[in-house]
């Protein structure tokens, strides 16, 4: 099936194509093993969350990582953590993408390192292509819950697991500051816990020094690995939001000490 053109017009095929979409095994394989190689972040644990992690592993939980977002070098780092921290869920890892990333001229690169794209109303605010058709605007409410539906899915019916950065955009301020988280994750995870119990989202920090770079060096990154959590059914989507915002700030602000 060939992949629709990304427009928030279109998203009902777009949603439709992608969440059954098939990467290749042997293509994944050696795109971690080069973000692996390339980037080399230096990872630390929090005590007790190797244990969580292989929790995870054996009960086959459902899965979320959730990272801070600083830099556009952030996918690729991310891609090489997850490599090197859950090896056996290289080839069944899903990501969210702003829409403007499959407005590049090769939207395919996108697409088969496994990134779903979604339609934020930032971008259709802000950009100029779109900021002349308000009724794109007007489509966000209903894109994006078709994008939970979808993740919902991708995670439920196709067994895979998503990272995902919960502030949704860039934080521009100081490295071990994190931008109010947006429900996003928690509405994901929530809807999964309804529907196959307990589902697991591990708080991931990430730094590329103690001060705001202005050109930033990928390699080397500070990532501290939080204890995760363990969402159940009874959990309120503002609860879930709430506690990841805290394990998340304390992630970046050790991520940021341990630089």
């Amino acid at each position: 099936m060939q992949m629709p053109k990304v427009t928030i017009e279109n998203y009902k095929q777009v949603y439709d194509y992608f969440r059954d979409f098939q990467q290749s095994t042997k293509f994944i394989k050696r795109w971690y093993a080069f973000t692996q190689f390339a980037f080399r972040p230096r990872l630390h644990y929090a005590t007790g969350s190797h244990k969580d992690l292989d929790l995870i592993r054996d009960k086959d939980y459902r899965h979320i990582y959730a990272f801070n977002h600083q830099d556009n070098w952030d996918g690729y780092v991310f891609f090489s953590i997850i490599g090197t921290i859950a090896p056996h869920d290289v080839g069944r890892i899903r990501a969210m993408a702003t829409s403007a990333c499959f407005e590049t001229p090769f939207p395919k690169a996108f697409r088969n390192t496994g990134y779903i794209p979604v339609f934020l109303k930032s971008h259709h605010a802000q950009s100029r292509k779109h900021s002349k058709h308000p009724e794109r605007l007007a489509l966000v409410p209903t894109a994006t819950k078709a994008a939970f539906e979808c993740f919902t899915s991708v995670m439920l019916n196709h067994h895979q697991n998503i990272f995902i950065c919960p502030e949704g955009t860039y934080n521009k301020g100081a490295p071990n500051t994190l931008l109010p988280l947006r429900s996003g994750t928690a509405e994901i995870a929530h809807r999964v816990a309804q529907i196959n119990g307990p589902v697991a989202i591990t708080a991931i920090g990430l730094a590329y020094g103690k001060k705001r770079q202005r050109f930033v060096n990928p390699r080397g990154a500070s990532v501290y690995v939080n204890r995760s959590i363990f969402i159940r059914p009874e959990m309120t989507v503002d609860e879930i939001t709430e506690l990841l915002q805290k394990r998340l700030q304390s992630s970046v602000e050790r991520a940021v000490e341990l630089y």
